[in-house]
């Protein structure tokens, strides 16, 4: 299982950069979850969230970063560039990867950018070329999201991101579709992991990170693609959730590796212990088991990312080769938001040489001097978010265009309605803490008594990022009160707030033509909006 670049949090002074350093979990053999067999490999381009694959020899692995395709020749041991092109997404990042083992083709949606939007790439990694495909239109520019190719179908499956759904690219008539699934279906996420199993009939898809809790998932389900239903399974214990992880297939196990750990008011790298889930059995554990040196079964796409992984119904690869092979970060294969960054400390080697055995090459099976000191990333710290000011803020509102009409029945339901609110507030004592003092100033105000619009049920105020609570903008904003240091400062300032109500009954008293309210709110930094301030 490969994985290559990530993210880490910088120590002070530190920029936030994306490392170069990249390495393998050896599938060969079994292990413990506490200690996974790791191998140092020869550091590549600096890598975040970056779609990637495997060939089906095993022997080259592919990603790309920026505007450029790159390959690993695992024998040589050598990164090299093999295509370059400015359609390419300059900030390729979120994005992932499905492989077709029977043509070979990478499949990466959205990648290629367009005059009138983005595309569907199809990467000949031999011919060095590549063509496109209409994108579903729901999903232009969408990110975040989890591939896997079923080979039962030929088809591509995508789950997650920003619009939510399953949907399903299919290579025989080169059109997608949006069917309707069954059962116990997933709620919406972003950086899921997804795998195809059992010879392309079914999909596991598990972890992710939820818009509307804020934080990352524990939840793992299965989707009978014949039948478009879907099965949930055990959740993983809540210390262990995480999103974007690195997700590979070996002997019927789901490996997580890596990925953040998200909480409402916290975010840190996820452990760097593995999670395994044995789909057989249906239940999560702490030993990974790896299949007989005698299985024999190909490399397919299994994730997002480095889609690459055994399955039974091909023979196209060598027993030697079939259980290296995974996928990386759930919805980059290259890049591990997987978890952060992984620190080798090469001073270290006599000290570590009897803690952490060499591995090998995990490939030829001879031993390298150079990886004695490799160990896995320690757990970094964690980052809290600055608690909420107090005391509360209070907000007054007036609508300026309300809805006027004749009375509504409770019972009556609409789709989609907007309301555009002007709001006045003076918040005192607005002091930043200086620790924030890089992050965007945009964010939301989470309700805690709110008084509701009448034509507004909670739980659905709606805005870009589907961030509950009410989405704000600041328009000509003392900056001063931001980035005071050595204390609270008054400003006024005026936000536009809009929100839908989703499918909520309307108040049978919904005629008044204006309407007056207020809420106790207080101010939480996000980083739901790219922001300048």
């Amino acid at each position: 299982m490969y994985i290559l670049g990530g993210t880490r949090i910088p120590g002070k002074g530190e920029a936030n950069t994306s490392p170069s350093q990249a390495f393998l979990i050896d599938l060969t053999v079994s292990w413990d979850a506490s200690a996974p067999i790791y191998k140092k490999l020869k550091d590549g381009p600096m890598a975040y969230e970056a779609p990637s694959a495997i060939s089906n020899d095993g022997q080259t692995w592919f990603t790309v970063i920026k505007q450029t395709c790159y390959t690993y020749k695992i024998q040589a041991a050598a990164w090299s560039p093999i295509l370059t092109d400015t359609s390419f997404d300059q900030e390729n990042t979120g994005y992932t990867a499905a492989k077709d083992p029977e043509t070979e083709l990478v499949y990466i949606p959205n990648i290629v950018k367009g005059i009138i939007g983005s595309s569907l790439m199809m990467l000949d990694t031999k011919a060095k070329s590549f063509t496109t495909s209409p994108m579903f239109p729901a999903l232009q520019g969408a990110r975040g999201f989890a591939v896997a190719w079923s080979v039962e179908y030929k088809s591509m499956y995508y789950f997650g991101g920003t619009v939510d759904g399953l949907f399903v690219y299919s290579k025989l008539t080169g059109q997608w579709s949006n069917p309707t699934t069954t059962g116990t279906i997933p709620p919406p996420r972003m950086n899921p992991c997804l795998v195809s199993i059992d010879g392309g009939k079914k999909l596991v898809m598990a972890s992710g990170y939820s818009r509307t809790f804020n934080s990352s998932l524990d939840d793992i389900y299965t989707l009978d693609i014949a039948t478009l239903s879907w099965v949930a399974g055990p959740s993983v214990a809540r210390k262990d959730i995480r999103d974007g992880s690195a997700c590979g297939l070996s002997n019927n196990q789901l490996i997580m590796w890596g990925g953040k750990y998200n909480e409402p008011l916290s975010s840190t790298m996820a452990s760097t212990t593995p999670l395994i889930f044995n789909i057989t059995a249906n239940k999560w554990t702490t030993s990974y088991i790896a299949p007989p040196p005698s299985a024999s079964s190909s490399i397919l796409p299994t994730s997002p990312g480095l889609s690459g992984s055994p399955d039974s119904n091909s023979s196209n690869t060598k027993s030697s080769l079939i259980v290296i092979i995974g996928s990386v970060v759930g919805a980059l294969i290259v890049a591990a938001i997987a978890g952060g960054l992984v620190y080798y400390f090469r001073s270290k080697k006599a000290k570590h040489a009897g803690e952490h055995p060499a591995h090998g090459d995990g490939l030829s099976g001879t031993e390298n001097s150079e990886d004695l000191g490799y160990i896995p990333p320690p757990p970094p710290r964690n980052i809290q978010y600055p608690q909420p000011p107090a005391p509360t803020q209070v907000i007054n509102w007036t609508t300026s265009s309300p809805r006027s009409g004749s009375n509504r029945n409770p019972e009556v339901v609409v789709v989609s309605q907007k309301q555009h609110q002007e709001v006045q507030h003076t918040p005192d004592r607005v002091g930043r803490d200086p620790s924030t003092m890089a992050r965007p100033q945009t964010g939301f105000y989470e309700t805690q008594r709110p008084v509701q619009h009448p034509q507004t049920i909670p739980g659905h105020f709606e805005e870009q990022g589907h961030v509950p609570g009410e989405m704000y903008e600041m328009d000509n904003v003392s900056q001063q009160a931001f980035i005071n240091k050595r204390g609270p400062a008054d400003f006024n300032h005026s936000a536009k707030i809009y929100h839908d109500s989703l499918r909520g009954p309307q108040n049978p008293h919904a005629n008044i033509n204006r309407q007056t309210g207020g809420m106790s709110a207080y101010h939480m930094p996000g980083s739901f909006f790219q922001g300048s301030n």
